[in-house]
């Protein structure tokens, strides 16, 4: 059986190549981190995105 240090090293050791070759890699790798965390929560009592005109709490959000 494969260590969990070994498999480690084989699911990253793409990711440390390209860092190495292209240093870009790295700074688009952030700017992508970077979109993910900036999604807002949806307040309870805001409008529904799904555009019906209920509030999130009555729609989409019910079973929240």
């Amino acid at each position: 059986p494969r260590g969990i240090s070994q498999a480690r090293r084989e699911r990253h050791a793409p990711m440390v190549s390209n860092s190495i070759i292209n240093p870009s890699f790295v700074k688009r790798e952030k700017l992508q981190e970077e979109g993910r965390e900036k999604k807002e929560k949806i307040g309870r009592n805001d409008p529904c995105p799904c555009g019906s005109g209920l509030k999130y709490k009555y729609c989409c959000g019910k079973n929240e």
